[in-house]
């Protein structure tokens, strides 16, 4: 109960956060009393009216459910009291794909009633109830909706009638406009909401895990290697040292159990923290905060704030309590030092790590909780690894120069590799809020100045303020320079239309900031779902429907490097192509993302459904696909179509 209610207020911040503004749908409330000649002591109802607009609904009340249901409440120490719980019809029930299930809805207009008795002493005066609720229509929810009803009641005279001491608890008779459970399959036919199960079995949606779990949990040991490079890390490298260099036996040796419990810390740290965001947000609301442009712009600045680290402008180091606590910890021996210290690293590191960590919770679209735990058990195995041999073998590390122009360099290559990283959540940002200001122009030109400054100071040719003088720039240091200054002058290539690869997914759409109408790789897209339904009946094709968003780094690789290529392109001209972006959290990209939840079920980028001219789902496809494999997904729409005729 309690994690249900959490992940309830919670999923309201974030649709209110997100979504604000986007569906305008209030409804219209009203509050009375009835019967309307009450007497001092009797019983009655007070009657909470609700008129909605066309095909809008209400969640039924259910104090378990994950989606936000209406709350209706009676405050105590008025000039009544409850009698009842509160009463309401019974329910439609509308199939909720995005939810996978059947969800009890009142549409149109609904009575709700509260059974209440007045006060023998109560004459005059008003009574208030307040309402939570949530109006949804077939494209997309208002944030929770707050509305405090007053009634203002004048009591009869005369003395409490015997016919009217028992709770009235029947439910209010239902206003015109109330749609009824026969009403509702007669206007909705399940064919017209539950689209039919196409023949022979069907691939599923979640990669299984001989394909998809494996891909996921690379990515993710791939996130926490690169992690390892934040400045938060590097502190910890003395002190491990020291701490299990206090630690060795005859010979210099470390048990292995003491690396292997700051090893444990480490990761169940890490994977702690993936589970528990896990829940409290599910993987669906972790990518809505990764694709939100205030979380993106915080990350752009730590990054900028991580590379002036690196840059020497400040130094982050470890508090020195915790050092001296680590100390401590080391000469006392046994298993809970260690555990102690791998579990304080990872909290003081997730700063600098959170985004690399983000990243792979976000990626976790397909499970609840398996997959952000297999991730980040992946993540911090990686992100772990160098400092269990580091705990292992302290005694090769401690014969290391304990600073030197190498550690600088690296440092210093490092903070621009941050600059760029930060570029990224800034166009993010940019990107969701629509200013149009970091084009894919723009970005690939400050790539290229990044990495061209970052390769004239590998070369030697331009110093920071904390360089060693008159340094000797060795033959790695060179090829580095030139390596990246090579790189920077890709990206300049790349803006005329030199192929990104899998880059493309750092870097903004193509036709992000040109003229409407713009298409890429020659497709022309159509962007409203009712204008392309209109097309291929016009037309006589089936519909390609790109649901895609304007953060998604998949999205991103699909669209620039594998739909313009010859052989998909040709297969997507049979189609009328629509795209949808889901992700800015406006009234239209909002009823594009219930629209993607309704067809596929799936609440994350990138999805590619294949429709016919009644909207009827003929195949879908998600995530990043091979070209053959998208090829194959196309024709597969087409060849069921060919078979119903």
């Amino acid at each position: 109960m309690v994690q249900n209610w959490l992940r309830r207020a919670l999923t309201a911040l974030i649709v209110t956060l997100v979504a604000a503004g986007s569906f305008a749908q209030s409804g219209e409330w009203k509050a009375y009393l009835s019967p309307d000649d009450v007497r001092a002591g009797e019983q009655a109802q007070l009657i909470i009216e609700g008129q909605l607009s066309e095909d809008a609904y209400i969640y039924t009340a259910d104090p378990e459910a994950e989606w936000i249901p209406y709350e209706l409440s009676f405050e105590e120490g008025q000039a009544a009291e409850r009698t009842g719980d509160n009463l309401e019809p019974t329910p439609t029930i509308k199939v909720d794909k995005g939810f996978k299930a059947d969800i009890g809805t009142h549409q149109g207009a609904v009575r709700l009633g509260i059974p209440i008795q007045f006060d023998a002493g109560a004459t005059s005066g008003s009574l208030s109830a307040d309402l939570m609720v949530q109006i949804c229509d077939l494209s997309s929810c208002t944030p929770p909706l707050f509305e405090s009803l007053v009634v203002e009641f004048d009591l009869s005279a005369g003395e409490a009638r015997a016919d009217r001491l028992e709770p009235m608890l029947e439910v209010p008779e239902q206003p015109e406009g109330w749609l009824d459970q026969e009403a509702y399959n007669a206007a909705y036919p399940p064919s017209a909401y539950v689209p039919e199960p196409p023949e022979g079995p069907v691939p599923p949606l979640i990669p299984p895990p001989e394909d998809g779990l494996w891909k996921y949990m690379v990515f993710a040991f791939v996130a926490g290697l690169l992690a390892l490079a934040t400045p938060c890390v590097w502190p910890m490298i003395p002190i491990t040292v020291s701490f299990f260099s206090k630690q060795q036996g005859e010979g210099g040796k470390t048990s292995i159990k003491g690396p292997l419990a700051y090893s444990l810390g480490i990761i169940t740290t890490f994977t702690g923290i993936g589970v528990v965001m896990s829940i409290i947000f599910g993987a669906s609301g972790v990518q809505r905060l990764a694709a939100s442009p205030w979380v993106n712009g915080f990350l752009a600045l730590l990054f900028v704030v991580l590379a002036l680290n690196l840059f020497g402008v400040y130094e982050i180091v470890m508090p020195q309590a915790l050092v001296n606590k680590f100390n401590k910890k080391g000469q006392s021996g046994g298993i809970a030092g260690p555990i102690f210290m791998g579990l304080a690293f990872s909290l003081t590191s997730f700063t600098c790590t959170v985004p690399f960590a983000g990243t792979v919770l976000a990626g976790a679209a397909n499970g609840d909780y398996f997959y952000p735990a297999m991730g980040m058990l992946a993540f911090s195995l990686a992100f772990a690894l160098p400092f269990f041999g580091l705990a292992l073998f302290p005694q090769y590390l401690a014969r290391m120069p304990k600073s030197g122009t190498w550690l600088t360099t690296v440092k210093a290559f490092m903070g621009f590799l941050e600059l760029a990283a930060a570029m990224k959540f800034l166009s993010n940002m940019d990107l969701v809020l629509a200013w149009e200001f970091i084009t894919k122009p723009v970005f690939l030109s400050i790539w290229f100045g990044i990495f061209a400054v970052a390769g004239f100071y590998m070369m030697g040719w331009i110093r920071l303020p904390h360089d060693v003088p008159d340094v000797k720039i060795g033959p790695g240091r060179r090829v580095t320079g030139v390596l990246s200054i090579a790189l920077g002058v890709y990206w300049l290539f790349a803006i005329n239309g030199a192929p990104l690869g899998n880059m493309s997914a750092f870097v903004p759409p193509s036709a992000y900031g040109q003229q409407a109408g713009t298409s890429v790789g020659g497709i022309n897209w159509v962007h409203n779902i009712d204008e392309g339904v209109e097309l291929a009946n016009e037309e006589g094709k089936l519909i390609f429907v790109n649901f895609t968003g304007w953060t998604c780094s998949n999205c991103r690789v699909m669209e620039e490097e594998i739909f313009p290529t010859a052989e998909v392109k040709a297969e997507i001209d049979k189609f009328v192509a629509v795209e949808l972006y889901t992700d800015r959290g406006t009234p239209e990209e909002n009823a594009n993302d219930a629209l993607r939840t309704e067809l596929t079920g799936v609440s994350t980028n990138p999805v590619y459904v294949v429709l016919n001219e009644d909207r009827e789902v003929l195949s879908v496809a998600q995530g990043m696909q091979s070209k053959e494999d998208f090829i194959a997904f196309l024709k597969a729409g087409q060849a069921k179509l060919t078979a119903s005729r």
